[in-house]
């Protein structure tokens, strides 16, 4: 094994002065310390490894980091590290990239119409338009393929335990069983059990199914037989086993209503207070405990598709052919999107915990339109006003920088609210201007300012 060479003082003095351009970039090239992107860590940054042996430098074809530690001469060195490019461009083994050096003018975006013109088709289909009920909604979506996966499953599961003991569950009895789980959820006692007592009891339910009968089901009710799960050492292990075939037939139903155009990317809480490895802390929601999905809906509130948070999915073996690896919170996206149509200019909304300029470029070249807010640090080499300078400007005030990745023109919004919002977008800007009614506590009254498109 070669012997590894130590820079000189003065080659790690001009590599740092060329890093400073980076302008506080992190090694991820999205951001420096969110603390919202907590699982994503980069392949190429670990304690336990050289710091050579994941990275490698991208700015010419021949030219990498390893190059410049075997180099003593300076002019070898200049050439890798050039102050025309001062943001040098990395490639990480997981296909992550940082967003090449972008020249960011003070100008509004404008884009032809036609570009951003939608294609796409959200009509509702004629046999959902001839639903009556919402009972009947409710069955396109959770059809009999799916009760009779639970009753088939059901009934092994019996037999697994108990030869002698089969189960003798009708599946009637399995639709009765989850309507009164829904009526549970929404009429509160303090157990199972109350819903069956003569002080509490709640006659509905008690006139649909005996206790014991709900007992029984309870015991052995299943989706998926226990013989085909996999042991945690597996590679192919699925923690989601127990749920899978729900799961994938509930995002297929899910499917079959056609997008809106207007989509929502954001992160949606069921919860629980099981114990389990898979719950989440989520301190901002209402219900701060439970299993975290992420969700795609449209403005009506229906979701298209859910992604159960496991923290199997972001594996790059689950990755689909020519889909980038661009960090935890980004690939979010990429995998929801999957069933947006393309090429038909849906326009998909997410907040800053997802957006990335990497993404925005990568979303518009599946022209799908893309707008999120985002952290001053993710955006490389930002002209944006600090906060500091942003606090003494009128509320309403706001500012745009136009910019180019990738062959993608990308614009960055900041204006000023209570704080200052900061919005990337590949099909808005900060035109047409509009107004908003804020409350102003030095009047105490509720005041018009301007607010961007």
């Amino acid at each position: 094994m070669a012997q590894k060479r130590i820079l000189t003082q003065d080659e790690i003095d001009r590599y740092m002065n060329n890093l400073y351009e980076l302008n506080e970039l992190s090694e991820d090239g999205l951001e420096y310390s969110d603390d919202d992107d907590v699982d994503f860590l980069p392949d190429c940054v670990s304690p336990n490894e050289d710091s050579d042996s994941d990275c490698e430098n991208s700015v010419g074809s021949q030219n990498t980091i390893q190059n410049i530690k075997k180099s003593d001469d300076y002019n070898k060195l200049n050439r890798n590290i050039s102050a025309r490019e001062p943001f040098i461009n990395l490639t990480f083994k997981n296909n992550k990239t940082l967003p090449k050096n972008i020249l960011w003018k003070n100008q509004n975006i404008s884009l032809n119409e036609e570009v951003i013109k939608f294609y796409g088709d959200d009509t509702l289909r004629r046999e959902i338009m001839d639903f009556d009920t919402p009972y009947q909604f409710f069955k396109y979506l959770w059809t009999d393929k799916i009760i009779n996966n639970i009753y088939d499953e059901s009934i092994r599961y019996a037999i697994q335990k108990n030869p002698s003991k089969p189960l003798t569950i009708s599946k009637n009895e399995i639709n009765q069983y989850l309507g009164i789980c829904i009526y549970a959820s929404l009429v509160h006692l303090p157990n199972y059990r109350a819903y069956w007592s003569e002080e509490l009891g709640f006659d509905q339910i008690k006139e649909t199914m005996p206790l014991k009968k709900f007992e029984t089901i309870r015991q052995y009710l299943h989706f998926i037989d226990n013989d085909k799960h996999l042991p945690r050492d597996h590679p192919n292990h699925d923690r989601l086993h127990k749920i899978r075939p729900i799961y994938d037939e509930l995002n297929k139903n899910f499917a079959k209503v056609p997008l809106e155009r207007h989509l929502s990317i954001d992160e949606q809480i069921c919860s629980t207070k099981v114990r389990h490895y898979m719950k989440q802390y989520l301190p901002m929601k209402p219900h701060k405990w439970g299993f975290k999905f992420f969700v795609l809906c449209g403005i009506l509130g229906f979701a298209y598709k859910l992604e159960l948070y496991s923290d199997q999915e972001n594996n790059e073996k689950y990755r689909q052919k020519g889909e980038p690896g661009l960090g935890a919170s980004a690939n979010v996206v990429i995998r929801l999107a999957r069933i947006i149509s393309r090429n038909k200019n849906y326009t998909l909304y997410f907040v800053n915990y997802y957006t990335s300029i990497p993404l925005l470029a990568y979303l518009s070249k599946e022209e799908i339109c893309s707008l999120g807010t985002i952290n001053k640090n993710r955006i490389p080499i930002s002209k944006i006003s600090t906060e500091k300078v942003f606090n003494q400007m009128e509320r309403g005030h706001s500012m745009e920088f136009f910019g180019n990745n990738n062959d993608v023109e990308i614009s960055v919004t900041a204006w000023k609210d209570n704080k200052t919002v900061i919005m990337a977008s590949t099909f808005a800007g900060e035109k047409q201007l509009g107004k908003v009614m804020r409350y102003d506590k030095k009047i105490k009254n509720r005041e018009e300012i301007t607010s961007c498109h």
